[in-house]
């Protein structure tokens, strides 16, 4: 069962498939930094005291822990929208993809939003698809 289907995030009424690469990255990006907005808006002061957000206190820090599990839910959406592809060009247009949303969450100051794509991109899940990296432009 995938809890993160690529229709949850992007938080639209889709069809059951969507074409990701038809997405501009700047709008993806937008929507990205709105999400990560919306929960480190809630997220108080204390919560980043003493470790509270360490998980074994997952009542002192709720919202600093759901944006850090947001977060991760984005690391593994993106390696499995990569892995879910059927073929070399697909693959090597979904880095594509992926790098320019990283470089417009750069743009646009969202380091959580761009460091939990490139986290993605710097799996070994992904480093090891060498004949999608070694495909020159």
């Amino acid at each position: 069962y995938n809890r993160y289907k690529s229709e949850e995030f992007v938080k639209d009424n889709l069809s059951e498939e969507f074409d990701l690469l038809s997405v501009d990255s700047v709008t993806l990006a937008r929507q990205i930094t709105w999400e990560d907005y919306q929960l480190l808006s809630r997220v108080l002061p204390k919560e980043f005291h003493k470790n509270s957000f360490s998980g074994k206190h997952p009542n002192l820090a709720p919202n600093l822990l759901k944006f850090i599990n947001a977060s991760n839910r984005r690391t593994y959406w993106v390696t499995t929208e990569i892995l879910k592809a059927t073929n070399l060009k697909i693959i090597v247009d979904l880095i594509i993809k992926f790098i320019d949303v990283a470089e417009v969450l750069l743009e646009l100051h969202n380091f959580q939003g761009m460091a939990s794509i490139t986290n993605s991109l710097n799996s070994s899940t992904i480093c090891k698809l060498r004949m999608a990296w070694d495909v020159r432009l």
